[in-house]
């Protein structure tokens, strides 16, 4: 069967906070590009590489659990909607996510 490599090439997105400062609910959403390397798609073994996008959404909640420091949990899904990615592997182009961020604040 084949099996692919997936490497990011670049992501863009945007986040929004609830009305309290570095507390409360959030999330995360936007789009980017990845480079997908199949293997054992074609006879003689050469991988094929496919540029694909992707979409990302999570949800979370954050903490300010000091004064200086923030920490927030997320989940949610990437997605890939390439169909011949999707096909070839035998993958439905959705990937769970999860998200751990801890920040330092400043004044």
């Amino acid at each position: 069967g084949a099996q692919g490599d997936f490497t990011g090439i670049g992501n863009l997105g945007t986040v929004t906070y609830s009305r309290r400062l570095y507390g409360g609910w959030w999330a995360r959403g936007g789009a980017g590009f990845q480079l997908v390397n199949l293997r054992g798609v074609h006879p003689d073994g050469v991988a094929e590489g496919i540029a694909d996008l992707l979409v990302h959404a999570a949800i979370g909640w954050r903490w300010r659990v000091a004064r200086r420091w923030s920490v927030a949990f997320a989940g949610g899904a990437l997605y890939m909607p390439n169909p011949t990615i999707r096909r070839t592997l035998d993958f439905s182009g959705l990937v769970p996510t999860a998200i751990f961020e801890v920040a330092i604040l400043r004044d």
